[in-house]
């Protein structure tokens, strides 16, 4: 089995082991399944979700998810998550390099947002922080939040309106 085909097979055990622990409420294997750094940035509680940092946090949250039998996890074989995909792509509106995606290549680190038709043919890649200001002592800055974006590529840092 060469490299890539070991690899490969190594990254679908492990995903199969992750799946498992959740399918047969047993949260035994995860502890060997999440690394030291791990951030997870759960969608509960409401309104703005909870963050945990390091390997104990994520595997406490992990662990009980797995561990409550009243849940129920369906998972969705890559070939439905291909063709929604595939069928997005297909929309008119989607940059022509996003159809060339290759699916099996590593992700990027950054998704861009995609400003089009700014005037001769111009168009902008940029990317976003967003910055959180709150306190538990001052609500004037609860909800507080400050996008900022920036050029992805060289040709929109060009830009005149970077200028």
């Amino acid at each position: 089995m060469g490299h890539e085909a070991a690899a490969q097979a190594s990254t679908t055990a492990v995903i199969d082991r992750f799946n498992d622990a959740f399918q047969r409420h047993d949260p035994s294997g995860l502890p060997a399944l999440i690394a030291e750094h791990c951030v997870l940035e759960n969608t509960v509680p409401a309104p703005d979700g909870e963050r945990r940092v390091g390997r104990a946090a994520c595997l406490e949250l992990r662990q009980s998810i797995a561990a409550n039998r009243a849940g129920r996890f369906e998972l969705e074989p890559v070939e439905v998550q291909r063709e929604l995909f595939e069928a997005l792509l297909a929309y008119p509106e989607v940059p022509p390099r996003w159809r060339e995606t290759d699916l099996a290549a590593a992700p990027a680190l950054m998704l861009p947002c995609e400003l089009t038709h700014l005037g001769a043919g111009r168009n902008a890649r940029m990317f976003s922080t967003v910055t959180t200001l709150s306190t538990p002592q001052d609500v004037t800055l609860q909800d507080l939040h400050i996008e900022a974006f920036y050029p992805a590529d060289a040709e929109t840092a060009a830009l005149t309106f970077y200028q």
